[in-house]
């Protein structure tokens, strides 16, 4: 008979941040693998500062069970300047995972 257990989720919080690879930053705060869940609070803003580049790029999240990613604050890519300047993505992924965005939460690319 097989044994089954229920593993936990590594809960963290990224406050207000630019440029964020979101699989790196999850390793520098030591989960290596497993169910991860992620919050960016009400308040908190993830921003883009580089044109043509991403806000929050998701990275390699394959060595986690599942990631879930809940926005209650904000995720913005870098305006573009006027005239056909080039914008930035709000948030880049290749590799599935679970998006929330509460009520208080906003993504936005760059415009």
């Amino acid at each position: 008979m097989p044994i089954f257990i229920k593993q936990k989720s590594k809960r963290l919080t990224l406050n207000s941040a630019v440029n964020v690879n979101l699989a790196t930053w999850i390793k520098n705060q030591g989960v290596t693998k497993g169910n991860v869940i992620v919050t960016i609070p009400a308040g908190a803003t993830i921003g883009g500062t580089r044109t043509g580049g991403y806000a929050l790029n998701i990275g390699d999240i394959r060595p986690y069970s599942s990631v879930i990613l809940n926005i209650n604050g904000e995720v913005q890519g870098k305006g573009g300047v006027p005239n056909g300047g080039h914008a930035s993505h709000a948030i880049y992924s290749v590799y599935p995972l679970e998006i929330n965005i509460s009520s208080t939460g906003a993504v936005r690319g760059g415009g």
